[in-house]
């Protein structure tokens, strides 16, 4: 009979040991739809172009978090006297000369080649004779995307200093062009060294005992040393004094004799 149980319980450890392991190898980017069912219509406000070119921007709905924008549907309309009409994604509204994708309707975008990732505007550029006498209106019905699961760990080092490690299940390096950024925001905004980076570890040696401190985590994936980041959270750590030590090592050997006096009770 022992060594049925014996088997059993083998049996069942081998089993959660291999869904964990496949979960594990299976996490990574998540494939999202978002619906967005709205018309942008081209807004030129001056006669000003380049040779008779017009541009006009207008910012795209954020999914949140770390996305790489894959695909966006929709359609096209032109009005008046428009021609050669073109339709582009941007990380800024105030400058076309910005990196752009050309032509992203209805196609898919190649993110390793930086397609996609990073943009946040929808350009709409348009040819004409007068920018009075034409117009360019584009209906995007969903964006397809990939969204990244981040992690945020805070610990103390043996020196009581603050470490913040930003990990992702895929693998945090394997997301393209990667940025991200750390406020002391109980310091006044105070950015910790390798902000606006790609780094995944900060280590805060500013800090003194007794405190406690609170700090904001940004990420993103963006061609922009900071535009396009999104606020992972916010996260707060003692670095404990000695006497803080003290309690806490007190609080613990109370909970463990409670919880020992009550399984001696059962």
């Amino acid at each position: 009979m022992r060594v049925l149980k014996m088997g059993f319980c083998l049996i069942l450890l081998f089993f959660f040991m291999g869904e964990g392991f496949t979960a594990s190898a299976a996490e990574g980017p998540i494939k999202k739809v978002m619906t967005v069912n709205q018309t942008y219509k081209a807004a030129f406000t001056s006669d000003r172009g380049n040779n008779h070119w017009w541009w006009s921007a207008s910012q795209l709905p954020n999914p949140g978090g770390v996305y790489v924008i894959t695909k966006i549907n929709g359609s096209m309309k032109l009005t008046g006297t428009a021609y050669d009409p073109e339709i582009h994604l941007a990380s800024g509204d105030n400058s076309q000369t910005e990196y752009m994708v050309h032509d992203v309707l209805n196609r898919e975008l190649n993110y390793t080649k930086g397609e996609g990732v990073g943009f946040r505007y929808l350009f709409l550029g348009i040819r004409g004779e007068s920018y009075t006498n034409y117009g360019v209106e584009v209906t995007i019905n969903t964006i397809e995307y990939l969204s990244y699961p981040m992690n945020v760990d805070v610990k103390l080092t043996p020196e009581k200093y603050v470490e913040l490690r930003i990990t992702s299940p895929g693998g945090f390096y394997s997301i393209p062009k990667i940025k991200t950024r750390v406020e002391a925001i109980s310091d006044g905004n105070r950015l910790l060294p390798g902000s606006n980076a790609g780094a995944s570890t900060y280590t805060d040696t500013s800090v003194n005992i007794g405190r406690t401190y609170k700090y904001r985590v940004y990420a993103g994936a963006t061609d922009d040393t900071y535009r396009g980041l999104s606020i992972l959270g916010d996260y707060s750590i003692l670095v404990p004094s000695p006497m803080d030590e003290t309690k806490e090592i007190a609080e613990q050997a109370r909970d463990a004799a409670r919880e020992a006096s009550q399984n001696a009770s059962v």
